[in-house]
């Protein structure tokens, strides 16, 4: 790797009918690859202007990675047609939006989805548009970093073999979890782990799933982060339940199966019954949200649990400062970063055996790990977490070692070893 002059200036231009990029892009920069790299960050999850916060630990790591280095962003945007199915998965993604908030230039190549066959040939259609994109105007890229092995990882591990660069896979949880297990997704989702010179992966829950499909890459376990100048314990933070007459729970999630808001609600009604004196409120939106406001209404818990609605992350930290827990009653999870927020303020977490939970709550130090997500273990975890005095000082040091500071230290040094490996074994 040598020191290397890269001038991009470009307008973007149509590929054909189906397929056109937004916006406008110029990076001018002088790279010494032994201190500084060319990063091409490929997602098709990124904040925009319909869901500001969506994918937001994206979003974190690559302003901290801009500042360090040149990175990149390529966006596929899905276009999804006008059926009511599709409505919550329309997005409106621009690189102008991106620029302004996160700092770095962006690329959003948008692409159509046909419905039922979409999923099975749409990521392959899509392929030659990213080719022609990354080859006229990223050849100096040293190194793609794609989020999710599908449809990124699958584009991603396309696009590093044409360039002969490395690919670093981020594997999130659900397409782990969830779409590994599709019949239309499973085959793309291992071809790009099979390829991935490298990986990352939130726990090692994760790592032993997807290990079989990627024997020969290198694995590293590294959490998501939160902004320490954000989530920090409050000087206003919730008093000792104690000296209260209710014990305040919070859940943040969005409605879906997954997260699995009805058991806390069905564990809620169990707790009711049992005359425990608590609140849950619930932060979110979704598909099941209208389907659980029905359910709290049935058990009669209209008195003790109060749905928020989606809220700004910018106003999570006053609720957390509220909280004297956070409850996380998810099915399936890789890391939920409202979990490091929490703990960083000193709020203990509530969580089911999934993810990385088992591995930071096991201890019984942080938090309480529940049985399993169904109702009767829940309420359990809660009754337990009721009973017992936590040191929130000690949780909150605890916590410091997930700042996106550290966090995005760990990324870069994987991205160096990664790239030694890539150059010694001889693949460029």
């Amino acid at each position: 790797m040598v020191k290397r002059r890269a001038d991009f200036s470009l307008q973007i231009k149509k590929f054909f009918p189906s397929f056109r990029y937004l916006g406008y892009f110029k990076v001018s920069c002088v790279t010494n690859a032994d201190e500084n790299m060319n990063i091409l960050i490929l997602t098709d999850f990124f904040p925009n202007e319909t869901v500001p916060y969506e994918a937001n630990f994206i979003g974190e790591m690559v302003k901290r990675l801009a500042n360090r280095h040149h990175a990149a962003l390529l966006v596929p945007q899905v276009l999804y047609p006008p059926i009511h199915r599709y409505r919550i998965l329309k997005r409106r993604i621009s690189p102008h939006f991106i620029e302004e908030h996160y700092g770095i230039k962006a690329i959003v190549l948008r692409y159509p989805h046909i419905p039922v066959a979409g999923e099975w040939f749409m990521p392959y259609i899509a392929l030659m548009p990213l080719r022609q994109a990354v080859q006229r105007h990223f050849p100096d890229t040293d190194i793609i970093h794609a989020h999710w092995a599908y449809r990124s990882g699958f584009w991603g591990a396309w696009l590093a073999r044409w360039l002969k660069v490395p690919l670093i896979l981020t594997v999130h949880g659900s397409d782990a979890n969830l779409w590994l297990q599709d019949r239309k997704k499973r085959r793309k989702i291992r071809f790009a782990l099979r390829q991935a010179d490298g990986i990352i992966v939130a726990s090692q829950y994760l790592e032993q799933k997807i290990r079989p499909f990627a024997p020969q890459a290198r694995i590293a376990t590294i959490c998501g982060g939160f902004d320490p100048d954000r989530f920090r314990p409050s000087a206003t933070s919730s008093p000792e339940i104690s000296s209260r007459s209710m014990a305040r729970l919070l859940c943040i999630a969005n409605f879906y199966p997954v997260k699995g808001i009805d058991r806390l609600i069905r564990a809620a009604h169990i707790l009711h019954k049992e005359n425990r004196s608590f609140h849950l409120t619930i932060i979110g939106d979704g598909p099941e949200k209208i389907k659980c406001e029905k359910l709290i209404k049935s058990l009669g818990l209209r008195e003790i649990i109060r749905l928020e609605g989606g809220k700004p992350h910018p106003q999570i930290p006053a609720y957390l400062a509220g909280a004297d827990f956070l409850v996380i009653p998810s099915l399936e999870e890789g890391i939920p970063i409202v979990m490091l927020e929490a703990l960083a303020m000193g709020v203990p977490v509530i969580g089911t055996p999934v993810g990385k939970m088992p591995e930071l709550l096991a201890s019984g130090e942080y938090g309480i790990l529940a049985g399993s997500s169904n109702p009767e273990d829940l309420a359990a975890a809660i009754a337990t977490a009721l009973q017992k005095k936590f040191d929130r000082a000690k949780i909150a040091a605890f916590a410091r070692q997930f700042s996106w500071d550290h966090v995005t230290i760990k990324v870069e040094s994987f991205y160096k070893n990664i790239l030694s490996d890539f150059y010694v074994a001889g693949k460029k």
